[in-house]
């Protein structure tokens, strides 16, 4: 198991964290597939490893949750709101800009120019597409 595997099931052991309900979703790969690979982009659910290119990514808990959220609806436009629901406890389920932090955080990992984006989609307050790199 990865050392960012190991700290984030010791995470989901405290519940006093607000630490992202989705997380553990992922590590436990209940998705079609244990992989996802597009371009240089390579996520791997079982041991919670991303990597681009030959870079792995250290993503925070909720910036992982996010990159999930977003690979397992690829193409897709899930609305803020369904962000937020699907990933975050109660008290930042209404938290617009929590997500818009998380979203930033992920783009500065994943996006070789951040402001010209080839992965990730704002559409215009909809929610966030992904389009694998």
């Amino acid at each position: 198991m990865s050392q960012q595997a190991r700290k984030l099931r010791k995470l989901v052991a405290q519940p006093e964290t607000t630490l992202c309900v989705g997380v553990w979703d992922a590590f436990s790969a209940r998705v079609a597939g244990k992989f996802f690979i597009r371009g240089k982009l390579r996520a791997d659910f079982t041991s919670g490893e991303v990597s681009v290119g030959d870079k792995l990514l250290e993503l925070m808990p909720s910036t992982y949750s996010l990159l999930y959220q977003l690979m397992t609806n690829e193409g897709k436009i899930p609305s803020n709101q369904t962000f937020l629901e699907k990933m975050w406890r109660p008290e930042h389920k209404t938290d617009i800009e929590y997500l818009r932090s998380c979203i930033t955080r992920l783009k500065n990992e994943l996006e070789k120019e951040p402001g010209t984006p080839t992965m990730i989609f704002d559409e215009g307050g909809m929610g966030y597409k992904f389009i694998g790199g």
